[in-house]
Order: structure tokens, then C-alpha cells, then sequence
């Protein structure tokens, strides 16, 4: 089996600013056949995208944590019917039969993620709280989950389950 390893880079402590965390990770994984499954034939496992760039940053200002993640991969393995037909059973009844096609050939969409969050540190007495806000998704991009075919309809109505889209959350934390 050939697996590539992920590249972890955080840049030297000297051209770093006091506290500013980064890190880039790049993985190109291939995943080892399992020979028992697929007939021995080779096929790409289903949470294996070829490429991934993972992108984190993460600054205090004062009392104000800044962090913001990117993510992007290429698009992951889907498996696509091409045909579906019935069966007549001893009782008069019929089964739907869908023959599907290559296995995880077909690749969705690339994915493409971009988060920011900041969080106020605020102090009263003994207790300790925090006040943030968070937008996951910010440029609001579609990211494909996977995908649904009705074969009933012709031609096959193929429907994209996508991801949540842009999301802002707050929060507010008190503790000891």
C-alpha cells in the first residue's frame, strides 16, 4: 500500500508574533485495498478525497481571541446507479432492482470551507466568563453532503444534499 503522509507546518517561533498560532496541514491519503471486498477489485474508499488543505489561524488581542479555520478538498467518492429494473416475485409482487455502476467512480464537488469566531475573556469577582461569536461557512459556499437519484422520473432526477450554508452562532459561557 502506498500512504502518503500529511505535511504539518507551524512557522519558527523568530517569525512569529508573540501568541499567533498557525498551522497549514496537506494530505494526499490512499488507503490500502481491502482485498475482500469489491470482488479484489481496488476502489477508492468513501471519505478519502484526494487532496485536503487544512489552513488555521488563532491571535489574542487583549481579551479578544481571533481564531479562523479554511478547509478545502478535492471532491469525495460517489457511487451512481445507471439503471433500475423489477423483478416478478412467486407471489405476484414485483422488486425494484437498481443496478449501480462503478463503485465510488464518480467524484461530487470540491469542498470549500471558511470559518471565523472571536471570543470576549471578561472576569467578575470569581467567576470567569466568556461572551463569542462564531460564522461558520462565511463565504456561504455549496458544499455537496451527497446525492439522491429518483429513477422513477425520466430522465433520473439526480438532487444534491448539500452541507449547512452560511451559520452564525453566539455563545456565552460563566464558570468558576
Amino acid at each position: 500500500p502506498c500512504l502518503l503522509p500529511s505535511f504539518l507546518f507551524s512557522p519558527p517561533p523568530i517569525l512569529t508574533p508573540p501568541r499567533f498560532f498557525s498551522s497549514l496541514s496537506i494530505s494526499s491519503p490512499f488507503l490500502p485495498p481491502f482485498p475482500f471486498l469489491n470482488a479484489f477489485e481496488e476502489f477508492p474508499s468513501l471519505h478519502d478525497p484526494p487532496h485536503e488543505v487544512q489552513l488555521v489561524g488563532s491571535v489574542p488581542v487583549g481579551r479578544w481571541p481571533l481564531s479562523s479555520p479554511g478547509l478545502f478538498s478535492t471532491g469525495r467518492p460517489s457511487t451512481a446507479p445507471e439503471s433500475e429494473s423489477f423483478l416478478d416475485l412467486l407471489d405476484g409482487s414485483q422488486q425494484s432492482y437498481i443496478h449501480v455502476g462503478e463503485k465510488n467512480a464518480l467524484r461530487l464537488a470540491y469542498y470549500s470551507r471558511f470559518d471565523a469566531s472571536v471570543l470576549y475573556r471578561f472576569n467578575l469577582g470569581l467567576w470567569n466568563g466568556t461572551i463569542g461569536a462564531s460564522v461558520f461557512n462565511v463565504l456561504d459556499h455549496t458544499n455537496v453532503w451527497y446525492r439522491e437519484f429518483d429513477l422513477s422520473a425520466t430522465p433520473p432526477l439526480v438532487t444534491d444534499v448539500t452541507y449547512l450554508g452560511r451559520t452564525l452562532n453566539l455563545s456565552v459561557g460563566i464558570g468558576i
